[in-house]
């Protein structure tokens, strides 16, 4: 090393005291691991396993509800689609009736709402 790097390199000082023992007894208890041979993802890797859940997921959907075809995803869609639309004409029928009504009746009828929202982000 040259010397005029070697005044200003400084090793690391040692960890001395109650961090010391605190570190000890990390490694000890299994909370910090002992030699690990660790290597973060790549980016593009990572990129590569978020299509691959996301095409597991289609697979698992598919074989959930026996969807073999073109024809029977099509069809899958368009129940899903109408589904969809029903609950949001109920809930745009909801908003109509909020905005109309008493303010006694508003919570009643948000309390209605927030019901049947639980329960279409449950399915």
């Amino acid at each position: 090393m040259p010397e005029q790097y070697k005044n200003a390199w400084k090793p690391h000082q040692k960890t001395t005291g109650i961090l010391a023992l605190y570190y000890y007894w990390c490694y000890q208890l299994g909370i910090f691991p002992k030699g690990t041979d660790y290597k973060p993802t790549s980016p593009l890797m990572k990129e590569e396993l978020r299509k691959l859940d996301e095409i597991t997921a289609q697979v698992r959907y598919m074989s959930k509800h026996n969807i073999s075809t073109l024809s029977d995803l099509q069809a899958d869609r368009e129940q899903n689609q109408s589904e969809m639309n029903k609950l949001i004409d109920y809930r745009q029928h909801l908003r109509n009736k909020v905005r109309r009504a008493l303010p006694a009746e508003k919570e009643t009828l948000r309390t209605e709402k927030q019901g049947r929202d639980g329960a279409d982000n449950g399915t």
